[in-house]
């Protein structure tokens, strides 16, 4: 929790892309997984876009419409085919192809940016699959970090701004579904975890951000992101 809540603080995205599979791979069901990630992933995502400047950006508003017009729909869809289906789904096996495809096309990413991302005809598509996969997955905010990427480039607060409301937002509603549609419950453990998150945030996020090279920590987060994949798929 303390070393992906770190890398979130950071970069916006890091507790549910890699501690879903992580705690897979450690037996954890799918929704135990949501149930422990979330309140810290809430928490920072919180922090990271309260009071900010940003969300009055005409391009961030903009944004922000086709996110919840086409996104939140589909990621309801995704959550309710998770809980139809969720005796028999295989999740360490479709996360982990969900990991490997991301990897391939992060390694292309600079291929992906002659397409233009920023022209919004793409914008109904992407948030569509950003929705249904993080509905079924929870990695749809993998795919939404290269979107934002490719259309803020390198202003990273727009980048880590976008990602942790999108974030905040999926969050909640994911966090509300599992407590109305599965037995799981939040426990005091889950706020301790939750307070693990904030104090890492307060303590580094915004420091360590003006530090970080955002185009090693690509190359860096395409070949963990690779590795996880690779592990649930063969596990």
């Amino acid at each position: 929790i303390s070393l992906f809540s770190l890398i979130q603080s950071i970069f916006g995205i890091g507790l549910l892309i890699f501690g879903t599979p992580t705690l897979l791979i450690y037996g954890f069901s799918f929704i135990e997984a949501l149930n422990i990630l979330l309140l810290p992933s809430i928490s920072i995502s919180f922090l990271q876009v309260f009071g900010s400047s940003l969300r009055k950006h005409k391009e961030i508003i903009n944004l922000k419409y086709y996110f919840y017009i086409y996104c939140i729909p589909f990621l309801i869809i995704g959550l309710f085919i998770v809980q139809i289906n969720y005796e028999n789904l295989d999740f360490k096996k479709f996360i982990g192809i969900t990991l490997i495809c991301l990897t391939a096309i992060r390694l292309l990413n600079t291929k992906i940016s002659y397409l233009n991302l920023n022209s919004e005809r793409y914008y109904i598509g992407i948030n569509i699959l950003i929705g249904i996969i993080h509905g079924i997955t929870n990695m749809g905010g993998s795919f939404l970090s290269l979107f934002v990427s490719n259309l803020f480039q390198t202003d990273k607060q727009k980048i880590r701004y976008l990602i942790a409301y999108c974030y905040l937002v999926m969050g909640i509603i994911q966090l509300i579904f599992i407590q109305i549609f599965f037995t799981t419950q939040v426990t005091f453990l889950n706020f301790f975890y939750m307070i693990i998150g904030i104090a890492i945030f307060q303590i580094f996020g915004n420091k360590l951000l003006k530090t970080i090279s955002n185009f090693n920590y690509q190359k860096i987060i395409s070949l963990i992101i690779f590795i996880y994949g690779l592990i649930l798929i063969i596990g």
